[in-house]
């Protein structure tokens, strides 16, 4: 059926009127996908409820709640399976009146076992779309409303022509199924390129907190003096740097990228005062140091936790 039919609805066809309107439950393909994508899901929920309320006409099949059907989708693994196979076969029955006859019950089956539910949304809505547009007196092409540029008349976008006055007229390719299939695959790409980036930050973001190892050379080429245990070493000294986490759970004593490998002895940062040894802290220690000066430090795992002045 690829010319336009009419019901028994309208005296005058809606078709031939120039003032048709576009079906309540008739959607936007291309509009449907992007809802879908870009709330990550919600939207599907959503189409799910309306999708089973229009199955619902179906009266040969027992009432399904809404409300309960989304409910199990939501929750229940692989219930959507025999949702999409039993709504389909619930708008097959819809659509034999006016000439329908759309049975894609196997191919929503095999599109949610791969987990392409939106695209078998697609091809659900696309059968609602065209049960609806027969139904209102357009064509089974029909996929929302073209206005005639030249008399302003609204009609059916799958007409040849326009119904007033006879201009001609060419669905555009963005109104088309193919564009909306084109639309959802490019979606769901987007949504898992979307997915495995923040899979991939969420597992490398630590790293990428550190120094880059490569970036950090031996003390032997550091531009500064060592030093030994008989001076306290602070982290806003310029002479010394700082004490950093130059990788996770390793901190060392770092100036402009690089360790200062000779220094073994007590340095400060934010955190506290720490035992550096060979110019990374020694997490493993635990004891008392005494420095040149008679001060001394009660250590714990490479930390401070006491200390005292030389009297």
């Amino acid at each position: 059926m690829t010319q336009a039919t009419y019901t028994k609805h309208y005296e005058t066809p809606a078709y031939q009127s120039g003032n048709w309107k576009k079906p309540e439950s008739m959607r936007n393909l291309v509009s449907m996908v992007l809802l879908m994508v870009f709330t990550l899901g919600i939207y599907f929920l959503y189409w799910v409820y309306k999708t089973t309320e229009y199955a619902n006409r179906d009266r040969s099949e027992p009432h399904s709640s809404p409300v309960v059907q989304l409910l199990l989708v939501m929750f229940i693994p692989y219930y959507e399976l025999y949702w999409f196979y039993k709504t389909s076969k619930k708008l097959t029955h819809i659509g034999e009146p006016v000439e329908v006859f759309n049975d894609n019950s196997i191919v929503t089956l095999l599109l949610a076992i791969f987990g392409l539910d939106f695209l078998g949304a697609v091809v659900l809505q696309d059968q609602i779309n065209k049960i609806e547009a027969v139904s209102s007196g357009a064509g089974i092409g029909t996929t929302g409303e073209a206005v005639c540029k030249h008399c302003h008349a609204v009609f059916p976008n799958d007409a040849q022509s326009c119904p007033k006055c006879g201009a001609p007229y060419k669905k555009p390719f963005t109104k088309t199924v193919g564009f909306a299939i084109l639309m959802g695959a490019l979606g769901i790409l987007l949504l898992a390129g979307l997915v495995i980036g923040l899979f991939v930050f969420a597992f490398t973001a630590d790293e990428g907190e550190g120094w880059d190892w490569d970036e950090i050379t031996s003390g032997e080429e550091a531009q500064y003096d060592a030093s030994n245990i008989d001076e306290l070493i602070g982290a806003s000294d310029s002479k010394y740097g700082e004490v950093i986490e130059t990788a996770p759970g390793k901190w060392a004593l770092v100036k402009k990228g690089v360790v200062n490998t000779d220094f073994t002895g007590i340095a400060e940062n934010e955190y506290g005062l720490w035992y550096i040894e060979n110019g990374y802290v020694n997490f493993n220690f635990s004891g008392t140091l005494e420095d040149g000066n008679g001060n001394s430090y009660t250590v714990e795992k490479g930390q401070v936790v006491s200390q005292k002045a030389a009297e």
